[in-house]
């Protein structure tokens, strides 16, 4: 068995930090980069070194590339969360592919920087996440060291990062800590006495309701789920907490509601926390967007289209309807794109967009299929004489001049039409039937 693991004995020792790359350059370079600002850095030439490292002895950080030989960075991620989970991961990687990303994430990484770094960034970030592994190290020093009363709780959950909070048997909150102010906007005082969905969005009072009414919920069986919570003023601003509750026995809180957390003297059958996941919602929410559709237009990319196409092929098959669909490509786009450049030419694309998405009726998909070629699903017809008129309608719609800054130029669209199921019964053949037609 490997050594004991060392370990720091105080918090203001440097953070320790194990940089990761098969590359000796880029590690030198890195590791130079965090000494010169008072890390303790271990420098680690692959993926295999640094398991080693990891079997004895105790960081804070890892930075870790993903693209390494014999031992990769995913491997390196997974013997760190078996030896030392403790240890936060940034991922410092040229693979930036969303399956790549997303599954770092999944793996439990921090963040993702892409090589290459920008050095004030990478500073900026590493000290975030030293900093607040150093915050929720001393926050469970904290706890180990405190005595079970009243007093010293509050001091804990009010210290928290966390939202925490005790609710009666009514679902009436009747303790909450100062965190609640600081995240969302409410004073603790005005909420105690008052029913959790108060601050719930709309659509997620009845999950939080059957989650906490849940018959095998318990302190070894708690209820975690995803919630959107209103912002104090603004029903609008919601943000997304990842909610913990169980119930405890009950018993008195007779804390005055204007200390700070709260408490309304009402029996607390309820124990729970709820911490902040907006960011992580919104770059999961990001990287989606990213992998199915076009930044520039905003619309669907090619490989959207295509699952919206199929998922209409099987109900058109089983309503045995017709659909239709139709490739766009652009006249005299390339012209345009050569003479005025392509700035003007994505302005001249995203303006083209906004024109074709106002003749389409609601289920139907407009997509960019790439350069200047869109493709449009239309998935409930009577025939091809609704086809031809919508086509003459995109037609009509594109013959208006463009206005490009001081330049006003004209364009033209050809349209190749697959009717389903005479030009095809399946994805790939209505496809290739509407690009030839």
């Amino acid at each position: 068995m490997a050594s004991e693991l060392t370990k720091r004995t105080s918090p203001s020792e440097a953070a320790r930090i194990l940089v990761v790359d098969d590359e000796p350059r880029l590690v030198s370079a890195l590791a130079s980069l965090l000494s010169g600002c008072g890390y303790d850095v271990t420098e680690a030439y692959g993926g295999k070194q640094a398991c080693e490292l990891a079997d004895t002895s105790h960081y804070d950080l890892a930075l870790i590339d993903l693209r390494m030989p014999e031992v990769d960075g995913f491997a390196v991620m997974a013997h760190l969360e078996n030896r030392q989970p403790e240890c936060g991961v940034i991922v410092i990687s040229g693979e930036s592919s969303f399956t790549a990303v997303s599954r770092a994430l999944r793996r439990g990484a921090l963040d993702y920087i892409r090589k290459p770094y920008d050095p004030e960034e990478l500073l900026a970030l590493v000290k975030g996440v030293v900093g607040k592994q150093t915050l929720l190290k001393a926050h469970e020093d904290v706890q180990g060291r405190l005595e079970k009363s009243e007093a010293l709780h509050r001091y804990i959950v009010n210290s928290s990062p966390d939202i925490v909070f005790m609710l009666d048997a009514h679902g009436r909150f009747c303790f909450i800590n100062s965190k609640i102010e600081s995240l969302l906007g409410y004073k603790p005082a005005e909420l105690c006495g008052k029913h959790f969905r108060h601050i719930l969005d709309d659509r997620d009072v009845a999950k939080g309701t059957y989650a906490l009414n849940a018959p095998d919920i318990s302190a070894d069986n708690p209820r975690t789920l995803e919630i959107r919570i209103k912002t104090r003023g603004s029903r609008r601003a919601n943000r997304y907490f990842e909610v913990t509750a169980f119930p405890i026995a009950p018993q008195s809180w007779t804390h005055n509601s204007d200390t700070q957390g709260g408490g309304s003297g009402q029996k607390a059958c309820y124990y729970g926390t709820a911490r902040d996941v907006t960011e992580r919602k919104e770059a999961e929410a990001f990287i989606n967007f990213q992998a199915y559709h076009d930044l520039l237009t905003r619309l669907p990319n090619r490989a959207l289209f295509k699952d919206r196409l199929e998922l209409a092929i099987t109900h058109a098959r089983r309503a045995k309807q017709k659909l239709a669909v139709m490739f766009l490509d652009l006249d005299r786009f390339k012209v345009i794109n050569d003479t005025l450049g392509h700035a003007m030419g994505d302005r001249l694309l995203q303006a083209v967009t906004q024109r074709l998405e106002g003749c389409l009726c609601k289920g139907d998909t407009l997509s960019r299929f790439g350069g200047d070629e869109f493709t449009l699903l239309l998935p409930s017809i009577h025939g091809k004489d609704d086809v031809s008129q919508i086509a003459r309608k995109l037609i009509k719609t594109l013959k208006a001049p463009f206005q490009l800054g001081e330049h006003q130029v004209f364009i033209g669209v050809s349209i190749g039409i697959a009717v389903y199921p005479e030009a095809g019964n399946n994805m790939d053949q209505l496809i290739q039937n509407a690009v030839s037609g």
